[in-house]
């Protein structure tokens, strides 16, 4: 708020004004007759000045709150004017939209009140040699609207460097637990996805340790073991390496049979280490839940 306001009296006339707004660079100017507020100078983009009436000004208290200010303001009044002691007081401070504009500039330009809001958290569920690292190379490398980042709770193996192209990664086995995951995400808080590759272990989902996503990768020859009670906590089932089953697969019959206890459950046939096989309705279901939980 400018306080110490500079205001007009009624026999002010508008070329005497229009220099005083140009001197002290301001726009507005409360116009005060006989102690009361009577309306208010502004001086448009145009350059002429207009005398708006009393309606055009929300009349407040110096102490007045700041949300009621500022729904006057955006709800139509071009000004706020602070009086001091109520009705018939001494002007003492005057708000503009403009003024608070430049306020919200200044603000966004220091990164003061920068949204960060808590990335989707997906975790990749399956046992070992199921694909969980290729298929997470393969999702962040086709992403299109999401940033994502990496959390590696299985160790890297020998000769495996940890890292995923284009992304973030934290190699951390912590991350198998609440709290290392927790710890994690704060971490990478700036991105909207945080995928963690979790530890090998059955094909199934479990209480879940704070993620948004459970999501069981089962290779394809490996697939008729899954039991449907186990993915009863689970967002979706990925089956990888449909290219190299050692028998002829009937999705649609092993989808029904996999969503038995889960009615709904999306289930992805893919074969990322090959030719991509199904990787576009995973992309698309995977950047939809970003943008739907990520609101």
């Amino acid at each position: 708020m400018t306080t110490h306001p500079l205001v007009a009296g009624p026999r002010d006339a508008p070329e005497d004004l229009e220099r005083l707004m140009a001197s002290a660079r301001v726009r507005h100017l409360p116009l005060v007759e006989d102690g009361r507020l009577a309306g208010l100078w502004m001086r448009t983009a145009e350059g002429p000045l207009v005398l708006l009436g009393p309606e055009s000004v929300h009349q407040a208290t110096a102490d007045a709150d700041m949300d009621a200010v500022l729904e006057a303001l955006f709800s139509g009044r071009e000004a706020v004017v602070a009086v001091e002691g109520g009705e018939g007081g001494e002007v003492v401070g005057v708000l503009t939209r403009a003024d608070v504009l430049d306020i919200a500039r200044t603000a966004i330009g220091r990164g003061i009140g920068r949204r960060s809001p808590r990335p989707v958290v997906m975790r990749l569920l399956g046992p070992a040699g199921a694909g969980k690292t290729t298929l997470m190379i393969r999702t962040v490398a086709l992403l299109r609207r999401v940033e994502a980042a990496v959390v590696q709770a299985n160790p890297p193996g020998p000769g495996e460097g940890g890292v995923v192209a284009g992304a973030p990664t934290l190699d951390a086995p912590e991350a198998h637990w609440r709290k290392g995951l927790a710890d994690c995400v704060s971490a990478l808080g700036e991105h909207q996805l945080v995928i963690v590759e979790d530890r090998d272990g059955p094909a199934q989902t479990g209480p879940g340790i704070g993620e948004d996503l459970q999501v069981v990768v089962v290779p394809a020859d490996g697939v008729g073991d899954v039991d449907p009670e186990g993915l009863r906590d689970a967002q979706a089932v990925v089956v990888t390496k449909t290219d190299v089953a050692g028998h002829d697969l009937d999705t649609d019959a092993e989808g029904e049979r996999l969503r038995g206890a889960n009615p709904g459950l999306p289930v992805f046939w893919l074969a990322p280490g090959h030719d991509d096989r199904g990787l576009e309705p995973w992309r698309a279901w995977v950047e939809g839940q970003v943008l739907q939980r990520g609101r």
